[in-house]
């Protein structure tokens, strides 16, 4: 049976891939069991304890008050480094925020991926989650786009670091992302638990991760709802509800999200054209607005598994 120190090793091989050191309380909250039902976990004081065994037999490296694999002590001046990107990229993240909770239909508004854990890299962009009216996505995604166009805030071909990615979209009845795992899908675990709400009047973000704790939680037993700091929360505004109201009146004629979706698709790239709904990558429809033709999470999934299987054998 698998212990306590080898879910530990995989959990801290996970984040090397992103050269990523973590806290012990870090590791404690995002301990990755995978399918290993059996398994106690002793309380936080005695989960530090075996880290600092493991330090102490070289298991780990220990630095700083962070844990890293054996020769990668390195990746704490990176984690720092990064860490005062990210309060940037937030600021970034934050005044987009404040724009598109002015649009209407949208309810909630998160900052997603190595940003979420502030370990972006210098020229990434920045994604977001956006959840919206369960009836009006389409509508949603256009005002989105079209504003954050218009004032030269997405990515392009020659430049993407600092703009706003709006690649996914969820309406608010279709919050369960189990169908869109690949297989051993630990980036998407972590993607989910690491979302930072930065607009979120609604608490949606606890329903989201309600909707799927059935298949987190034997994964992440430890994982916990984020508060985001106050800092980098975007409130209601009086002046944006009734922003929201009047361009709503825009789009509320009997079949406008038909029109909006075929008009959506009609200017999609082709390169997105050619795969969508075709696997996990591209989804469009009336619940859901994915677009991440680059996705890596089979690159990540593969590096994890190569990591971990070492341990295995060992």
């Amino acid at each position: 049976m698998k212990d306590i120190k080898y879910h530990i090793l995989a959990t801290i091989s996970y984040f090397n891939i992103f050269s990523y050191p973590l806290t012990a309380w870090q590791c404690y909250h995002w301990l990755y069991l995978g399918n290993n039902k059996n398994l106690s976990i002793p309380d936080y004081q005695e989960f530090e304890t075996v880290l600092k065994s493991m330090v102490v037999d070289q298991t780990l490296g220990g630095a700083d008050g962070f844990y890293f694999l054996p020769g990668k002590e390195k990746n704490i001046r990176l984690r720092q480094h990064r860490y005062m990107l990210a309060e940037f990229k937030y600021q970034k993240a934050i005044r987009a925020a404040k724009i598109l909770r002015c649009l209407p239909h949208i309810k909630y508004i998160a900052v997603c991926n190595t940003l979420a854990y502030n370990n972006a890299h210098e020229d990434s962009d920045i994604d977001l989650l956006i959840i919206t009216n369960k009836k009006h996505i389409w509508a949603a995604r256009l005002w989105s786009v079209l504003v954050m166009s218009i004032l030269g805030r997405r990515p392009t071909i020659k430049t993407a670091q600092d703009k706003i990615c709006l690649s996914f979209f969820l309406n608010e009845d279709s919050l369960d992302l189990h169908d869109i795992q690949i297989e051993h899908d630990v980036y998407l675990l972590y993607w989910l638990v690491q979302l930072v709400p930065i607009y979120d009047p609604l608490q949606m973000h606890k329903q989201l991760l309600q909707a799927n704790d059935y298949w987190l939680k034997p994964s992440l037993p430890n994982y916990f709802v984020y508060q985001t700091n106050d800092v980098r929360v975007v409130k209601k505004q009086p002046l944006c509800l009734i922003i929201k109201f009047v361009l709503s009146l825009l789009f509320i004629w009997p079949g406008s999200e038909t029109v909006l979706k075929r008009i959506q698709f009609a200017i999609l790239p082709t390169r997105l054209k050619n795969i969508v709904n075709k696997d996990k990558r591209v989804i469009m429809n009336d619940q859901m607005l994915k677009f991440h033709d680059h996705d890596k999470r089979e690159q990540y999934r593969d590096k994890f598994i190569e990591q971990i299987q070492k341990y295995e054998a060992d």
